[in-house]
C-alpha cells in the first residue's frame, strides 16, 4: 500500500530540507494562504501577477517559507486608510 500523495509531498519536502542542511519550514500554498489570511486562489493570483511573496519550486511543487511570508506581509505597513489616497495623489 502506498502513502497518499499529500503525505508523500509533505514528507518529501522535509527530507529535501534535511538533505540540503536547510531547516527552513516550507509551506504548501494552502497552508501559506492560511498563514497570511488569504484564500489559496488569491495567493495564486498574486504569485502569477508578481505581487505575492517569494516562493520556491521544489520538484514541481510550489512552496513558501514563513520567513518570506512574514517579510512580505510586513512590507509597506500603513496606519490609516488616508495613506492610500496620499500615495495615489503623489
Amino acid at each position: 500500500m502506498t502513502r497518499p500523495e499529500k503525505a508523500w509531498q509533505h514528507t518529501h519536502s522535509i527530507d529535501h530540507n534535511r538533505k540540503n542542511g536547510n531547516m527552513k519550514k516550507y509551506l504548501p500554498p494552502k497552508e501559506a494562504a492560511e498563514y497570511v489570511g488569504y484564500k489559496t486562489s488569491t495567493l495564486a493570483k498574486k504569485r502569477c501577477s508578481g505581487t505575492g511573496p517569494r516562493y520556491y519550486k521544489i520538484e514541481g511543487n510550489i512552496r513558501y517559507t514563513t520567513d518570506d511570508l512574514d517579510r512580505w506581509m510586513g512590507t509597506d505597513p500603513q496606519q490609516s486608510t488616508s495613506e492610500d489616497a496620499e500615495k495615489e495623489a503623489a
